[in-house]
């Protein structure tokens, strides 16, 4: 028996294709709303108040490692509704991906470097990577660009289906 309510694979599908629309329609929810926001606000907080003592530190970070991750799984409990469960399963999963704001920040670094705007293009790299861009050029920063897009589309797209 399936551990799912709406075990039908078609739900399945609907809930990937609902989310996939509005994704490419509205994008990503607000950072107000948007659970991986939650989960990295919480992570910024934990850090800094992580002890100084290194074994302690240690503890810390074993229990954020363990504990986060723990905490945010609950997050999934409503998706066992029947009714409420595709409905907060779209929500997850819209969380997710972020094709949107993946290819628009790809598209305005490509327009920038096209346009000759290279310390604008080196200001939309942040919005792909952390790597610093102060002494990239056109051609460095269309590599790096390329290659953020490329690993990115991972965690924004391959893997939330998975």
């Amino acid at each position: 028996m399936s551990p799912w309510p709406w075990s039908d694979p078609l739900a399945h599908a609907g809930v990937l294709l609902v989310a996939l629309a509005i994704d490419r329609y509205l994008g990503e929810p607000p950072n107000r709303w948007h659970p991986v926001v939650w989960m990295g606000t919480l992570i910024g907080r934990a850090r800094a108040a992580a002890p100084p003592h290194p074994a302690l530190a240690f503890a810390w970070g074993l229990g954020m490692a363990l504990g986060v991750p723990a905490l945010f799984a609950l997050l999934a409990l409503p998706v066992q509704l029947p009714r409420v469960g595709p409905v907060w399963a779209v929500f997850l999963v819209t969380s997710c991906i972020a094709v949107r704001g993946l290819t628009s920040a790809g598209e305005r670094l490509a327009r920038s470097i096209d346009h000759g705007a290279l310390d604008r293009a080196r200001t939309d790299l942040g919005w792909l990577c952390s790597r610093d861009p102060t002494h990239l050029d056109a051609v460095a920063l269309t590599a790096a660009a390329t290659e953020s897009v490329a690993e990115n589309s991972s965690d924004s797209f391959v893997a939330p289906p998975f």
